[in-house]
C-alpha cells in the first residue's frame, strides 16, 4: 500500500491486519515485549465479571505481533464488551496517545482467533477513548469510539458488529481541543448521553456540552455556551440521524 504515512496509519485503524504494515511507515519508537506492554486507564472499565485485563492485553498485543511483527506498539489499552465475555476492545497504540488504531477482537483461551473488519474506519490518527455499549433495542453490542487528529479535533463514531464486520452507525463531530478558530468543547469534547427520545423503545443519542470562546493569544475565556446535538435511530437506514431541531448552541455552518 503505497501512500502517504497518515494514509497508512489510518489504513489500520479497526481493521484486520491481512497485509503487513511497511517498516518505514511506523513512527520510529523501541520494540516492545508483550511484558512491557502498559496499560493507561484502561482497568478503569475492566470491572466486567470474568474480564482479566493481564490476560486480554497480553493476547491482543500477541495477535498484533503476529499479524504486523514490524510494527512494534508502545502502548495497548483493553476494555471488555457487554455481554460478550469473549470479546476485548484495544487501543493499540504505536506511538502513544499520537499514532494508532482499535480493534474488536475475539479470545478463545489465551489467544485471538479474529479480529474484525471495520466498515468505514476512523480518519483520525489516534483513538481519544473506546467503550462497549448495552444499549435498549439492539441485539448487538454498539462500540463508541472518539478519534482525534494530531491537532486536537475528531468525531464520534458507533459502531455495531454484524458477523465479523464492524458496521458504522453514526459519524458526527464531538472532538475540539484546537484553538485555531477561537473556541473549543470545555474538556475538549462532548458527552454523549444514550436513551430513548421519541418512545419508539429503542436508544437515541444526545451530545451536550460547552463552547468555550477565547481572545486570539488564547489566554482568556470570553465566554461560555451549551451546546447539544441529537441523533434519533432510524429503523430503515439502521443509522443514527440528527434531529437538527434539537441542535443549541452551534453556528449554521458547524457539522
Amino acid at each position: 500500500m503505497k501512500l502517504r504515512l497518515w494514509m497508512v496509519m489510518l489504513s489500520f485503524s479497526g481493521c484486520s491486519h491481512e497485509n503487513p504494515r511497511p517498516q518505514d511507515s511506523v513512527p520510529a519508537m523501541p520494540a516492545v515485549s508483550i511484558n512491557e506492554v502498559t496499560v493507561n486507564g484502561a482497568d478503569a472499565n475492566s470491572e466486567s465479571a470474568g474480564f482479566n485485563a493481564e490476560l486480554a492485553r497480553t493476547a491482543v498485543t500477541a495477535w498484533h505481533v503476529q499479524q504486523t511483527p514490524d510494527a512494534p506498539l508502545e502502548q495497548v489499552k483493553v476494555f471488555p464488551v457487554p455481554g460478550r465475555p469473549n470479546f476485548i476492545l484495544g487501543i493499540c497504540d504505536y506511538e502513544r496517545a499520537w499514532w494508532g488504531y482499535f480493534g474488536l477482537f475475539e479470545r478463545h483461551q489465551a489467544r485471538i482467533v479474529w479480529q474484525a473488519k471495520c466498515e468505514d474506519e476512523p480518519t483520525e490518527q489516534s483513538i481519544h477513548s473506546l467503550r462497549g455499549l448495552q444499549l435498549s433495542g439492539f441485539e448487538q453490542s454498539v462500540i463508541e469510539v472518539f478519534g482525534m487528529t494530531h491537532m486536537g479535533n475528531g468525531n464520534l463514531y458507533l459502531y455495531e458488529l454484524q458477523g465479523h464486520t464492524l458496521r458504522l452507525l453514526l459519524k458526527t463531530r464531538a472532538v475540539d481541543g484546537h484553538w485555531g478558530d477561537g473556541e473549543i468543547f470545555r474538556n475538549s469534547r462532548l458527552e454523549p448521553n444514550y436513551s430513548d427520545l421519541n418512545g419508539d423503545g429503542i436508544a437515541d443519542l444526545t451530545l451536550k456540552g460547552e463552547i468555550e470562546e477565547q481572545t486570539e493569544n488564547g489566554q482568556k475565556v470570553e465566554s461560555l455556551r451549551l451546546c447539544q446535538k441529537a441523533f434519533l435511530w432510524n429503523v430503515e437506514s439502521h443509522t443514527f440521524n440528527e434531529d437538527r431541531s434539537q441542535r443549541i448552541g452551534f453556528r449554521e455552518h458547524d457539522d
